[in-house]
């Protein structure tokens, strides 16, 4: 099975009020000044994970740098990082799919040009809304105008793959408002589109003050508006939340997120990062140790590993579930049973009971998402739960 590496940094200017993500608050300059020491411990950690497979790992398919803010970070930082990940792999610059998260207040065309030299070929601008009073409220600390810059100058940095993140049912927001959005986002000509509804998360600012949101009417008028609007402007839904351009031959979908949704392997390194890997048939989840600071001081061969579980036969079928089923075009009967180890027999049983709920529909050895799945991915979640 192939693997992807995540690689996580851990640290914002400002919390976003409706952030739930393990990201600490904390100066510019004071993210310099850890920079070094994190980019050791990130190389350290991941030298211990290649422990993990004794033949060598296995063929690697994509990086993602996430956060947090990782384009806080220098380009030279990140250069270094990377060279040494690429080394090691013996893996060469534009031959795999390797994504950095940006705050459009973070970047500059100096940065940009780094990070692309430095073998980073795709790029996820954090816009949420072009609306200033929206980002105000979400505790966003970019611009609308820094927004246009950042793409401009991304462009300008050779980025031909460019995602824009944007979010729906603001605050008080009106389903116009969400398609004025939208309709901002796709001038700017991005690759890919992110658009995702906001929802309040009990430990984050909003959870402990809830905004007052749309009601259910709005965001249901939003959504049918917002998929309509983006199909008609050439983007393709691929999964719940991500939309890619239609560009001929070319494949603007994030080949990362996609591992995640076919319930493949993947690696964390970093501060919170969490890890999915199949051995000896089982399937294992894990996570780092969740504080910066105590995650650089675990030197050497200490471990960083703050949790670790085997996923039980019983909660199989859900923990796959909520990753397959968020796939448009669906996925393959084989490829489920090959990624879980359920047996055949259960596997039946659980997809018969979706088709007669008619959250699934079978096309030959393919299992696709109706549309009633699409939209109401929690409780279809819970009724398998029960």
């Amino acid at each position: 099975m192939a693997l992807s590496l995540y690689i996580h940094i851990p640290w914002c200017v400002k919390k976003c009020y409706y952030c739930d993500f393990n990201s600490h608050q904390a100066s510019r300059d004071q993210v310099l000044r850890h920079e070094q020491n994190y980019i050791q411990a990130l190389q350290q950690d991941w030298r211990q994970e290649l422990n993990r497979f004794p033949h060598g790992p296995p063929q690697i398919t994509s990086i993602f740098i996430g956060g947090g803010t990782p384009s806080l970070f220098s380009a030279s930082a990140i250069d270094q990082l990377m060279r040494s990940l690429l080394d090691e792999w013996g893996v060469k610059k534009d031959s795999i799919e390797i994504t950095i998260e940006a705050n459009p207040a973070t970047t500059d065309n100096e940065k940009l040009i780094g990070f692309r030299e430095s073998g980073i070929n795709r790029i996820s601008f954090g816009a949420q809304s072009f609306e200033p009073l929206q980002l105000q409220q979400l505790g966003r600390i970019h611009s609308v105008e820094e927004i246009y810059t950042a793409m401009t100058q991304a462009r300008q940095a050779g980025f031909t793959r460019i995602n824009i993140d944007l979010m729906y049912g603001l605050i008080n927001q009106t389903p116009w408002q969400c398609l004025n959005d939208l309709q901002k986002a796709t001038e700017l000509e991005p690759d890919h589109i992110s658009w995702y509804q906001l929802t309040i998360e009990p430990l984050t600012a909003f959870g402990k003050r809830p905004p007052p949101l749309p009601e259910d009417e709005a965001l249901w008028a939003m959504t049918c508006d917002g998929l309509d609007f983006l199909g008609q402007h050439g983007f393709e839904r691929y999964e719940i939340s991500a939309w890619s351009k239609v560009q001929d031959t070319i494949d603007q979908r994030c080949v990362h997120n996609i591992n995640y949704w076919e319930y493949g392997d993947f690696v964390g390194i970093g501060a919170g990062a969490h890890s999915k890997i199949t051995q000896d048939e089982n399937i294992i989840r894990y996570a780092k140790i969740a504080s910066p600071s105590q995650y650089i001081q675990h030197a050497g061969n200490q471990s960083r590993v703050a949790s670790c579980e085997t996923v039980q036969a019983s909660s199989l079928p859900l923990d796959a579930l909520m990753n397959f089923m968020r796939l448009c075009e669906g996925f393959a009967i084989e490829k489920f049973k090959a990624r879980t180890n359920i047996p055949d027999p259960t596997v039946d049983e659980i997809l018969q009971h979706l088709l007669s709920n008619h959250w699934i529909e079978i096309h030959g050895n393919n299992i696709i998402p109706s549309q009633k799945a699409l939209r109401f991915q929690t409780t279809m979640l819970l009724e398998i739960c029960a």
